[in-house]
């Protein structure tokens, strides 16, 4: 005959089992004389598989960062290169080192923050419009869709800027170890 209609739910496992006692018990209230079942069906070693894949997830990200950071770094020193008549210029007047050193690394720390942040937005709109529906359910609407974790971008924000201040810094010491003579005359 037919196949039974079924319900599945995705929840936290720490919440599964009172949600398996609910789901069953109202279920049984709604539907008289019907077999109503509720089970959990954990796939084996599913924290496992999500630590290794974020592991996974984060070893490439680490690698994106690295090589977003050389780039960084390269602009930095072709930017200090090409600046370094200015830079001689502010030290002439007066500019400190310190004030030098802080304006060359706080502009490579804008740069990745103002990025990172662009690819949280970019990322967001993504999870946000992804077809779930259609992937997940077979077309059911989905009643509560994954959110977007929160503590992901914060992170990747975070990443950003200390990858914009690290690259930062080789640029910044080069700049600030420029002789004021050597680079006006420049």
């Amino acid at each position: 005959f037919g196949a039974s209609p079924t319900l599945e739910l995705w929840v936290p496992s720490e919440q599964a089992d009172a949600v398996v006692a609910a789901v069953q018990a109202d279920l049984a209230r709604l539907l008289p004389g019907a077999e109503v079942q509720a089970y959990r069906q954990d796939p084996e070693n599913l924290e496992d598989t999500i630590a290794k894949l974020r592991l996974a997830v984060r070893a490439a990200g680490l690698v994106v960062l690295a090589l977003g950071g050389l780039g960084v770094l390269n602009i930095g020193l072709v930017t200090v290169r090409q600046r370094i008549r200015e830079i001689g210029v502010r030290r002439s007047f007066g500019a400190t080192s310190a004030r030098v050193f802080s304006a060359v690394v706080l502009e490579s720390v804008v740069a990745t923050a103002l990025a990172g942040l662009a690819a949280v937005a970019l990322s967001v709109a993504i999870v946000r419009n992804l077809p779930l529906e259609r992937w997940l359910a077979g077309g059911v609407p989905l009643v509560d869709a994954p959110g977007f974790p929160v503590s992901a971008a914060v992170e990747g924000l975070v990443a950003a800027t200390a990858v914009g201040a690290l690259a930062g810094l080789v640029p910044a010491l080069i700049a600030v170890r420029v002789k004021v003579i050597d680079a006006i005359r420049f």
